[in-house]
Formats: structure tokens, C-alpha cells, sequence
């Protein structure tokens, strides 16, 4: 009977944390919307029209190419609770070549999405918006 009950403690323990960790993200991911949207309403009446459309390419490109940097890399350190120290600097370095890896595809890809966007000006914004990707990884330690 005893082991019953422990089952079952565990079983509304784990659930009671899922709900937890489920509200949290949902909070954390309504506040980084939200300010999204408050940011990006702010710059369409602050800016012209034309330099908000590049403000808004930009962040698109700068976007997606964020989404293939993280990749997954910290969410599993973070899983694996035990890392060694070894398995960290594996980390660390994985993110400074995936950084230098996506600040030059994304150096040298800017003249197509300049051109596919019309806009030669991309390509300069697009070079100095895409440092970004040679400072991140030096602040990603886990």
C-alpha cells in the first residue's frame, strides 16, 4: 500500500511540475510577443515606411538565421544535468564555429537577399547586424 501512495505521489509531483514549467513558458512566451509587438509598433510610427520594411527584412534574415545557431545545443546541455567539464568546452566551442559559420554565410549571402529584396542598402545592414553571430557564442557558457 505504502508503494501505492509513493507511486502516486511521484505521478501528482511530476504533474504538478509539468503545469508549473507549462504556465511559465506560456508567461514568458506572451512577454516576449508582446514586446515584439510593442517594438516593432513603436518603430512603424518612428521610422519611414521604406526603412521599416528594411528593419523588418533584416529581422526576418537575422531571425531565421538565430533559429539554426541555438539548435538545440543548450537545451540538451541542460538536460544532461551532469556535464563535464570536457562536454562543456565541446559546447563552447560547437557555438564560436556554428557563430563564424552563420556570420559568413550570412556575409556572403547578402547580395542575393539585397537582390531578392530589392534593396541594395541589406547589404551593409545585413553585414553588421550578422556580427551578432561572432558575439553571441563568446556569452554562451553553460
Amino acid at each position: 500500500m505504502d508503494t501505492d501512495k509513493s507511486i502516486d505521489n511521484k505521478k501528482s509531483d511530476l504533474k504538478r511540475k509539468a503545469i508549473n514549467s507549462a504556465k511559465w513558458s506560456s508567461i514568458s512566451n506572451f512577454t516576449c510577443t508582446f514586446i515584439k509587438i510593442v517594438k516593432f509598433g513603436t518603430l512603424a510610427r518612428l521610422i519611414a515606411k521604406e526603412d521599416f520594411g528594411i528593419f523588418a527584412s533584416i529581422s526576418v534574415v537575422i531571425g531565421l538565421a538565430d533559429k539554426f545557431v541555438e539548435a538545440g545545443l543548450g537545451s540538451a546541455i541542460i538536460h544532461k544535468q551532469n556535464a563535464t567539464k570536457k562536454e562543456l568546452a565541446s559546447s563552447y566551442t560547437i557555438n564560436i564555429i556554428l557563430g563564424v559559420l552563420i556570420f559568413s554565410i550570412l556575409y556572403f549571402a547578402s547580395w542575393p537577399i539585397a537582390s531578392f529584396y530589392n534593396q541594395i542598402r541589406l547589404i551593409e545592414l545585413l553585414h553588421f547586424s550578422s556580427l551578432i553571430f561572432l558575439i553571441q557564442p563568446l556569452g554562451r557558457q553553460y
